[in-house]
């Protein structure tokens, strides 16, 4: 008898649901997927505003070529209708994905192609138990007629010696963007290989795995049909740093995520009853279902429930065999197919040696070339309609953020300040002042469900990048709520809110003079500030509008040259 070995290292803790779900102020997953879904142009929109949050969040936008496939195969084995062999694939340069790939034998291709990441098992793809086991769902897919390719997480497998812990967040590289670069790897070297049909590609992962599952759905176009087992729930997002980049859930929920493949790729949910997917059923499953009926999709997509703790076991890979042979063979609907015996490689005639090493990839994934997409994801801000900002006397509300926005004055020059500090440069007496307010003011992502034990507060304390907005965000956004009631306003600013202005000015164009004085890129505290080019990319962005920067930190002649190619260099004003 095999022992078993503890499923959920890592993850999100069941627990009993004491209360009701309680209102957010904002709007909910619920509410945003089914206003998306009103119309085919509005889901395009929002997809792709997913699909860009999600890179922006795995510092991986601006997208760049990822290059040849490089890999190397080995220790090739024929058995029962299916080969099995060893892949070491270079995802960058001096480092390499360990994995394993299976391929049909005595069948003839074309055949689709199936990536399968594996969950928080210290073993990896080599994981054979009774809850889960990852060659098994190989063999299998193998001898159904489908090549698929099991490989191992940062930290697990063959690369545990690499332990599960990376990232740099002012350059915002995170452990949950090398591994959908991975990802994204597996799928382009699966799509080189001569038998695979590029147009038929699946994605199945439990657990942690069932969250690289639903990303890369997400951004790659190629997946068209995707499987998170026990994963997908308002309740839980993820209790692991590859699950939790930075700014990944601003305003964005797992289910949204993996909803966002509609129409063009087909999604079932597993879920169980031992763990956070309980509800899908009644709760995230008929929500996702209206919207794939808005679509006008709705046999591309499933929800089935186990009676079971969290896993990937037998009864789970049967439905899901079922329903790749649905949507990746062609063949009819059927509930389940009947998984055939197997016998798993023993892992030390399939493992392969560590190379590469997690500091170089860091330096490699470090590539700063900021654009308004990049700036606008990774502060979770946009520029507001007309109709969604309110005057209440001093008090400014924008209606899709929580909290009030206190302005105050007339004239035709807006004051910005988070302090009650005087200002350091000439200021008309009759101007508007902004009173920008530090403090937290936002709900989490997973609004709608409350857990009155705080069980599941536990697992998102430790990652409040990804769930809220900085006071430089919220700063940010504030500025772009007072624009859009003083459209035609100067502003002035400095110190931290000169730089909240500087990143709302870039949205939306205006004259501004800033006096950076005493300000230090290292010292911003935003995931991703570095990756934006700190202040001076931001302020590249600006090129060509009306800037006066005060004491700036930076060689500001780049600036110059900018602006000069805009056609507008006199627009730019540098006072050292």
């Amino acid at each position: 008898m095999r022992a078993l070995i503890p499923l959920l290292l890592v993850g999100c803790a069941s627990a009993p649901r004491t209360a009701q779900p309680e209102p957010h102020p904002g709007a909910t997953w619920q509410a945003r997927l089914e206003k998306a879904a009103r119309s085919p142009e509005a889901w395009r929109a929002r997809s792709e505003d997913i699909r860009r949050q999600i890179l922006v969040s795995s510092g991986l936008w601006p997208e760049v070529d990822r290059g040849p496939v490089q890999v190397e195969l080995s220790g090739r084995v024929e058995r029962d209708g299916y080969s099995v062999e060893k892949c070491a694939l270079e995802t960058l340069p001096g480092f390499k994905l360990t994995a394993t790939l299976y391929r049909p034998l005595g069948k003839k291709g074309p055949f689709p192609a199936v990536a399968n990441p594996h969950g928080h098992w210290k073993t990896g793809r080599f994981t054979d138990q009774a809850e889960a086991s990852v060659p098994g769902r190989c063999i299998n897919f193998a001898r159904m007629g489908m090549v698929a390719l099991a490989y191992d997480m940062v930290g697990f497998g063959d690369l545990t010696p690499l332990g599960h812990k990376f990232g740099d967040v002012p350059w915002g590289v995170s452990l949950q963007g090398l591994q959908l670069w991975n990802s994204l790897k597996v799928v382009d070297f699966l799509c080189s290989l001569p038998e695979v049909d590029k147009t038929r590609v699946g994605v199945t992962g439990a657990s942690g795995g069932g969250t690289q599952t639903f990303l890369l759905a997400a951004v790659d176009q190629r997946v068209t049909a995707a499987v998170p087992v026990n994963m997908v729930a308002a309740a839980c997002q993820g209790g692991c740093l590859c699950e939790n980049g930075p700014l990944l859930r601003l305003d964005l929920n797992n289910v949204e995520i993996a909803a966002s493949i509609a129409p063009r790729a087909a999604l079932m949910l597993v879920s169980c009853t031992g763990d956070w997917t309980s509800d899908v059923p009644k709760v995230e499953g008929p929500a996702v279902q209206k919207a794939f009926d808005a679509l006008g999709v709705p046999g591309k997509f499933r929800w089935i429930q186990n009676k079971a703790d969290h896993n990937y076991n037998k009864d789970t890979r049967e439905y899901v065999y079922a329903f790749f042979q649905e949507h990746l063979l062609g063949g009819p609907k059927v509930d389940r197919i009947a998984e055939t015996p197997f016998t798993a490689e023993p892992r030390e005639s399939m493992t392969l040696p560590v190379v590469g090493d997690l500091v170089r990839v860091a330096q490699q994934m470090r590539q700063a070339a900021p654009d308004r997409v990049a700036l606008r994801h990774t502060f979770g801000i946009r520029v507001p309609a007309p109709d969604e900002i309110e005057r209440k006397g001093d008090v400014l509300v924008y209606k899709p953020f929580p909290g009030e926005i206190q302005l105050t004055g007339q004239g035709s020059t807006l004051w910005v300040s988070s302090t009650p500090d005087s200002a350091r440069m000439p200021l008309p007496e009759l101007r508007w002042t902004l009173s920008l307010d530090p403090r937290p003011r936002e709900a989490p992502c997973n609004e709608g469900v409350r857990w009155t034990n705080d069980s599941y507060k536990k697992w998102m304390d430790p990652y409040p990048s990804t769930y809220y907005r900085t006071p430089l965000a919220r700063g940010a956004q504030d500025v772009l709520a007072a624009l859009a009631a003083l459209p035609d306003v100067d502003v002035a600013a400095q110190g931290e809110s000169a730089v909240a202005v500087l990143i709302a000015r870039a949205l939306r164009p205006g004259t501004s003079t800033l006096d950076l004085t005493g300000v230090d890129d290292s010292k911003i505290a935003q995931p991703g500030w570095l990756r934006l080019g700190g202040l001076k990319g931001v302020a590249s962005l600006l090129a060509g509008q009306p800037l006066t920067l005060i004491h700036p930190p930076f060689d500001a002649a780049p600036l110059k040259e900018a602006w000069a190619a805009a056609g507008k260099p006199e627009a730019l004003k540098v006072i050292p």
